[in-house]
């Protein structure tokens, strides 16, 4: 799988959620966004560890620190 069809089929979906999301009401976006926040906290430390490998891998891939 190529890169562009990872984004492209990333932009298609994120299409779709955007109808199915427009028809919520606040209180039910309001309530996901609070479930997404507590997961990224939850998942904060496997996140970072997530981050660093990707900056060891671009480093080493030899970008640069403005592409990084």
């Amino acid at each position: 799988m190529t890169i562009e069809t990872v984004i492209k089929d990333m932009a298609l979906a994120a299409r779709r959620a955007a109808g199915s999301l427009a028809r919520l009401s606040s209180e039910q976006k309001n309530a996901a966004l609070i479930r997404i926040a507590e997961k990224i906290v939850e998942d904060a430390e496997s996140i970072r560890a997530e981050n660093r490998r990707d900056l060891e891998a671009a480093r080493e891939n030899g970008l640069s620190a403005a592409m990084i």
